[in-house]
């Protein structure tokens, strides 16, 4: 079993944002491909001004990363180590979906409502990004055991 240590929450959440680069990039994909309308960073700045923005999404995403890295990393804490991988992408699908519902439906943002396609490609985003997060958070700040 792998040695968990909680003593690196800096390095955790600079790994995340790092992990979230390819839910950019995928979603971008699915804006030029029709499949969605906003972008993963784009949606994270609708929790600020109706819109969205761009420039703003990029901030705004680097704090959401942050946030949910620091819960990915101290997860095991709870849970445990053992699959850990689905539970980073579970836990990341469900921080998007939360997103979704609370800054699109509850606040009556027709501008985050989303066609089938659209929930889709956002969902997968945001599994894609906890996945690449999950393994970052695992390979660098885990310990492996000894034998």
């Amino acid at each position: 079993m792998a040695e968990v240590k909680f003593d690196k929450p800096l390095i955790a959440m600079f790994l995340s944002i790092i992990g979230a680069i390819p839910a950019g990039i995928f979603s971008e994909i699915m804006i030029y491909f029709h499949f969605t309308t906003i972008s993963a960073p784009k949606a994270t700045s609708m929790m600020f001004i109706r819109e969205g923005s761009l420039a703003l999404g990029v901030l705004s995403h680097i704090g959401y990363s942050a946030i949910l890295g620091l819960f990915l990393y101290y997860t095991p804490k709870f849970t445990g180590i053992d699959h850990y991988l689905i539970k980073a992408v579970f836990i990341s699908m469900f921080a998007e979906a939360v997103l979704f519902i609370v800054f699109g439906t509850f606040m009556r943002n027709e501008y985050m409502i989303q066609n089938a396609a659209g929930n889709y490609s956002q969902a997968s985003a945001a599994a894609i990004a906890g996945l690449v997060r999950g393994y970052l958070i695992k390979r660098y700040l885990f310990k492996k055991p000894n034998f």
